[in-house]
């Protein structure tokens, strides 16, 4: 339901695709992964995994953009310190190298970014909607949800 309200919007599809291409390149290349998670240990002293959301998972949506938010200044302090290197990482194949240019250029878009924490506050629209709904059968979940929701870091305590 909420992966068929976030497509919905063509901008919003495209945005979202964007944000899973870039999780996709780096868990699909090792050594852009252990440039991260060495830029993650220097920013937030421990290492969040990036990950794709799941077409059955309502949650996944949210901590997919949530955990590349968290990540955000890592990633773009790698591509600022080590683009050339990235680009070099993928080989020779020219259809590698220009996907690797595609998701470089897109961590350097601030647009990108803005526009994912824009969509931060729809997906928590929609699950705190569905919290309403819910709250009717388990009058304890809404007060427990809003609790662990920290907005000042966009992002959610992780245990989900």
């Amino acid at each position: 339901v909420l992966g068929d309200a976030l497509k919905s919007s063509p901008i919003m599809r495209d945005v979202l695709s964007e944000a899973s291409a870039i999780v996709k390149w780096f868990n699909s290349h090792n050594h852009a992964l252990s440039l991260l998670h060495a830029e993650e240990r220097l920013t937030h002293d421990k290492i969040l995994a990036l990950i794709l959301p799941v077409l059955t998972r309502w949650t996944s949506h949210f901590l997919s953009i949530n955990w590349l938010l968290t990540v955000r200044e890592a990633i773009t302090e790698v591509v600022k310190l080590y683009e050339p290197e990235l680009i070099a990482s993928v080989g020779r194949d020219s259809a590698s190298i220009a996907a690797a240019r595609k998701v470089i250029m897109s961590i350097k878009d601030n647009n990108l970014w803005e526009q994912l924490i824009r969509y931060m506050g729809t997906i928590l629209s929609i699950l705190l909607l569905n919290l309403l709904v819910v709250h009717i059968s388990f009058s304890n979940l809404s007060p427990w949800l809003l609790y662990y929701y920290r907005p000042h870091t966009h992002g959610w305590i992780m245990f989900f």
